[in-house]
């Protein structure tokens, strides 16, 4: 909202420099001692990946719009995806077939890529459970693949932010036996099962939000 990060709590929040237990709205120069203490520690904070949830509403809302496109260029660098929900409001047929979107739902997604300046292979639809009584592959897949995107940028964005780590983790990797045989390669590290972690928790709780 426009009550939210007006003091450059995001891009503190993405490095990592705000401590474990940071509220919202907190006045950096009273928590100042704390935040130097924790300084040395921020890099195992730092975020490697951005999702932006917004309702497909909001594209026709210019202070809405404005607001998404202000904040999307500030992270920008982290090559953010866009996630489109309530699509079914649009056409309810993309919950039976989120693989194969209407030409309603194409339109939306350009529309989203005009209006935000956004590359239209950053923006997804979302698809939520509402009166399923059990669990449906075809949402099931369209969540995973939207996560599987996510690590992807994330290790990208870890491998470019910390080129020395990554090559000495991958050096450690060669020279012992995976621990983690049934996790995707991609995530078979402890960078990438930390970051699969924290993003199925934040795309847990705001899947329960926007239903």
């Amino acid at each position: 909202t426009p009550d939210t990060y007006t003091s450059g709590d995001l891009q503190l929040l993405l490095e990592g420099s705000l401590p474990a237990g940071w509220e919202m709205g907190a006045v950096q120069d009273e928590y100042r001692e704390e935040l130097e203490r924790n300084a040395g520690t921020r890099d195992t904070r730092a975020q490697h990946a951005v999702l932006f949830f917004i309702p497909h509403s909001s594209l026709d809302k210019q202070d809405e719009t404005d607001l998404i496109r202000t904040t999307f260029d500030q992270v920008k660098h982290l090559n953010p995806m866009l996630l489109l929900s309530r699509t079914d409001e649009v056409d309810m047929s993309i919950r039976s077939t989120p693989h194969q979107p209407s030409d309603d739902i194409i339109e939306l997604k350009q529309q989203a890529s005009r209006v935000l300046n956004i590359p239209v292979n950053r923006i997804f639809t979302t698809v939520n459970y509402v009166a399923e009584k059990r669990k449906t592959f075809t949402i099931d897949r369209n969540t995973y693949e939207i996560l599987e995107t996510a690590i992807g940028i994330a290790e990208q964005n870890y491998i470019t932010k910390y080129p020395q780590q990554h090559l000495a983790a991958k050096q450690r990797k060669q020279t012992t036996t995976p621990a983690l045989a049934l996790v995707p390669p991609r995530l078979n590290s402890p960078t990438g099962v930390v970051v699969y972690a924290c993003i199925c928790i934040i795309f847990y709780v705001l899947h329960l939000w926007l239903l």
